[in-house]
């Protein structure tokens, strides 16, 4: 058997090339989840060692396959040691309160009704203390429309260190600050004045000031609901849509419509090249001296590429455009692209100037679905369409097409299924159905419009306007799709969170199967299911101390599975509130139900007892907040006591309490021995 293996391996040989930028992105995911920062230049040694080493023993194929790996995971730890020691930037450890900041904007989110974020290049701050941090993300409720990218600023604010985990093993958005750059975030309690106009007239800062022309365009004409949709769809500005639409869209598997990501990009791609080809065939001299097809790749490359920019540059965006660079590439040096490395091609790319986003829910549901469609289209070219041919008729285009994006739902759904439950402890039961539904509404309606609304927005007197009635009525249409979807019974399975182990799992299972081309491409099948029965039976947490709030959380299993807060403030954002009900699996139309200090049992053999301390409320007087001082965890049986208090809170983070019959486990979001740059 090993003898077969080996001779399999070497016949596939060439897509070795492909295992290499996996190597990569493992030396990237290893460097990451170390406890302390290695040695740079210790990395960089062994990364070059590595590189001499492959090039003296290239003549020897299997040794040179060896080191060539090496080479390639060293890399990847070498490039993100690198990335971090570059972006370093001081960030805030304490709050602050009556703060003076001075800083440039570099974008601006517009909200529904005032409200706005903003991320601010921070140039000055008056406090108190020392506070010294190189960029903000800026909330407020009062937001000066006057302001524009590039302006320089004033307010005073509230600072608050970056947002940490929520759930162990979830996504880290310290992380996310460190290699963004911001050091914290600011609650704007005075209205901003303009202290000096923008004197900035660099390319981004023209692109941010369109973006947000565009949003204004949008919901002046379509209105707050539709228009903030329709920015989401054209700049990639999800932050005004409301929370129910994002809901619907969500629980209906529609999400990823909203977000621009490769089918938006692809669609402009491709309705570009055929609609210029089609029209420069009209001309006889150019048809008879140019080469349309490759006119047509030219203009189509360069149309993707400013919808890329105008759209706020997603990773999945990005990388549509590098893997549709690379076929218009082909075209033009009459070159047949191999879709498959492309794929890979581009996730090296990424992953060598941007090696945080391998963390990123964009990166991952991006490239398993693009790579599993990859794939299967693989497996149906050569045992499908090899047997088929001739014309066919429109009734059996049509048959074709809806057969086409039932399969590439039920593929891309599930390559993403377990991204999905793993960051968002849900899924949708009904993916499938709202995409075939929903597809020729985006294909045939909204994209043209899209496209349409984008040629006309320079012209004068409004003929945007015809752009904007299809995109609306598309809009619309799909909006009522997801609702649809929705409300039919045990539309969403909610799920519990689950370890990383899972999706790097499902990660080499897929990865297997996807790139080798042998029989025994299929061994990829067993880790893809191990996830899925692994995922299914992971038990939900049976209470939840929650390290921001200072709260204890539980479900109420007398009544109807109320989510039950037993410490804490009295008023907790709608974020947090919609993260407790799904991680406790609670009853979602009884948001709260406040039992304050009360002794509860849970599973019969558990007595839970909080004892609290009262905080004044700095804002509203008469509203102090009741938070844990210590909880006590009693089993009945035994008499055995688990104390959890205040201060293993705020040093370890939020605690996830599983209680079962031989004992209680307990899971932390922090880490104190991890000494990292963001932690």
């Amino acid at each position: 058997m090993l003898k077969v293996l080996i001779n399999t391996f070497f016949e596939e040989m060439s897509n070795w090339l492909l295992w290499l930028v996996v190597f990569f992105a493992i030396g990237v995911g290893l460097y990451f989840s170390l406890d302390k920062e290695p040695d740079l230049h210790l990395v960089s040694l062994i990364s070059l060692s590595a590189f001499v080493c492959t090039i003296f023993f290239r003549k020897n194929k299997k040794i040179w396959a060896i080191l060539l790996s090496i080479f390639f995971f060293s890399a990847g730890i070498t490039t993100a040691s690198w990335r971090t020691h570059n972006l370093w930037a001081e960030k805030l450890t304490a709050k602050a309160t009556d703060v003076r900041v001075y800083g440039v904007v570099e974008k601006i989110f517009l909200a529904e009704g005032k409200a706005a974020k903003l991320l601010l290049n921070v140039k000055r701050i008056y406090s108190k203390e020392k506070i010294s941090v190189n960029k903000l993300q800026v909330t407020t409720t009062n937001f000066n429309s006057e302001i524009k990218v590039g302006d320089f600023i004033a307010f005073y604010a509230a600072l608050s260190p970056p947002f940490k985990q929520m759930s162990p093993d979830g996504y880290d958005f310290a992380r996310h600050a460190y290699f963004n750059q911001v050091g914290g975030s600011a609650f704007s309690i005075s209205k901003m004045k303009i202290i000096e106009a923008a004197r900035d007239d660099s390319i981004s800062t023209k692109i941010e000031n369109l973006r947000l022309s565009i949003f204004r365009i949008l919901t002046k004409e379509l209105g707050q609901v539709n228009g903030s949709v329709a920015a989401a769809l054209m700049i990639g500005e999800q932050r005004s849509v409301t929370q129910n639409i994002l809901d619907d869209m969500r629980w209906s598997g529609l999400s990823h419509i909203l977000s621009v990501s490769g089918l938006h990009l692809s669609l402009v791609s491709i309705m570009c090249f055929f609609v210029i080809r089609r029209l420069l065939s009209f001309s006889l001299y150019i048809s008879q001296q140019y080469n349309t097809k490759k006119i047509a790749a030219w203009i189509s490359l360069i149309i993707s590429f400013g919808y890329l920019l105008i759209s706020g540059l997603q990773i999945a965006a990005v990388r549509s455009f590098l893997m549709l660079a690379t076929l218009i590439v082909g075209v033009l040096i009459d070159r047949q692209d191999n879709s498959k490395r492309s794929v890979f091609l581009a996730a090296l790319l990424i992953l060598f100037f941007i090696p945080e986003s391998l963390f990123h829910p964009s990166f991952q549901m991006s490239f398993s679905a693009v790579l599993a469609l990859v794939g299967t289209y693989e497996i149906y070219s050569k045992r499908i369409l090899a047997g088929q041919g001739g014309h066919r008729s429109i009734f059996k285009s049509i048959k074709f097409y809806f057969l086409g994006v039932l399969v590439s739902s039920f593929i891309a759904g599930t390559a993403t299924s377990i991204f999905v439950m793993y960051h968002f402890h849900n899924y949708s039961n009904y993916s499938v159905l709202s995409n075939l539904l929903a597809a020729p509404v985006v294909s045939f309606i909204i994209m043209p419009g899209v496209i349409l609304t984008f040629l006309l927005m320079p012209l004068p007197f409004g003929i945007c306007k015809l752009g904007l009635y299809p995109l609306n009525f598309g809009i619309i249409l799909m909006l009522k799709i997801a609702k649809y979807i929705t409300a039919l019974p045990k539309a969403v399975l909610i799920l519990p969170p689950t370890h990383i182990a899972i999706p790097v799992l499902f990660t080499a299972g897929l990865l297997w199967l996807c790139i080798w081309e042998k029989k025994w491409r299929a061994f990829g099948l067993g880790p893809i299911i191990a996830s899925f029965v692994i995922i299914l039976i992971t038990p939900f947490p049976d209470i939840i101390v929650d390290e921001k709030y200072k709260a204890v959380l539980l479900r109420d299993e007398s009544g109807d599975g109320t989510l039950m807060q037993i410490s804490g403030p009295k008023r907790a954002s709608k974020f947090y509130k919609t993260q407790w009900i799904d991680l406790l699996h609670t009853n979602r139309q009884n948001v709260m139900r406040t039992a304050l200090g009360e002794s509860k049992v849970i599973k019969g053999m558990y007595r839970i007892t909080p004892n609290l301390q009262s905080f004044p409320n700095m804002c509203i007087k008469k509203r102090d907040s009741q938070e844990i001082d210590n909880l006590a965890i009693t089993n009945l049986k035994t008499n055995n006591v688990t104390i959890v208090s205040r201060k293993d809170v705020e040093q370890y983070g939020t605690h996830f309490i599983y209680l079962f019959k031989d004992g209680i486990k307990t899971k932390r979001t922090l880490d104190k021995k991890k000494s990292r740059p963001w932690t």
